[in-house]
């Protein structure tokens, strides 16, 4: 039986003796990394092995400004490092592998994302915030602070615990990928963006919009009878919007 991403992560987090906020230079270090920030325009991070030996260099592009997204990126790469069967795999990531999610991502780059996801944002402790104050990106942005991550990352693993949430993103006008909690039911069609939604409204006018929509709007035929909240927010420098429902 194959071991979860999220596995992984837990160990190494417990093995390491790791305390929150991870400090990823300081764990690299530990576990024969070297990350070193370089001049690139064709990936975000990569993960460069040294042949024989158990260790390596993590590449991170210079030019990403936020410091949680390139905290995000390291934490991938470690992934790429720790879970079997990745070695072999090409050792660069660009932008889109960094938030891929859902069953249509790439297998090894979700992998990667899970593993970095719990390694920075333990599902536990989470779990114990969205239940104190419910899921919404108020408190996914609390959440993003608190552990030092990008908000999309915090969306993501924030859906995973609630149960009645889903998370869907889409860029240049495309459904690329969804995530949800457990108990949510239905499935977004991959495609063009819903006209009924309030996703398909944002621009450059309008960068963020909450309100009710018909549960049909995402999720198809058969939820006529449910409505449920929709949270968009249009993020223009990547392209694209991330889309909180909640029922």
């Amino acid at each position: 039986m194959s071991l979860s991403p999220e596995y992984y992560a837990k160990a190494l987090l417990r093995t390491l003796n790791i305390q929150q906020p991870v400090l990823l230079e300081e764990v690299a270090g530990r576990i024969g990394l070297q990350i070193d920030e370089v001049n690139s325009s064709g990936f975000d991070g990569a993960l460069l092995r040294i042949a024989g030996r158990p260790d390596g260099i993590i590449g991170v592009r210079k030019t990403i400004r936020e410091k949680e997204r390139k905290r995000f990126t390291i934490a991938h790469e470690i992934g790429h490092y720790v879970l079997p069967g990745h070695d072999a795999e090409n050792p660069y990531c660009d932008a889109d592998d960094l938030v891929a999610i859902g069953k249509e991502a790439e297998k090894f780059e979700r992998a990667a994302n899970k593993f970095a996801a719990e390694f920075l944002l333990p599902s536990q402790a989470v779990r114990r915030i969205v239940r104190r104050l419910g899921i919404s990106f108020g408190t996914i942005r609390f959440v993003g602070k608190q552990f030092e991550v990008s908000i999309t990352a915090a969306a993501v693993q924030c859906v995973k615990v609630a149960d009645n949430g889903m998370l869907v993103m889409s860029k240049r006008g495309r459904v690329k990928s969804f995530e949800k909690g457990q108990n949510f039911g239905g499935y977004v069609e991959m495609g063009e963006l819903p006209a009924g939604s309030l996703a398909a409204q944002l621009g450059s006018k309008q960068r963020e919009k909450r309100g009710t929509v018909n549960a049909s709007v995402w999720l198809g035929p058969g939820y006529e009878e449910y409505r449920m909240t929709e949270h968009s927010i249009w993020m223009p420098k990547y392209e694209r919007i991330l889309t909180l429902l909640v029922h």
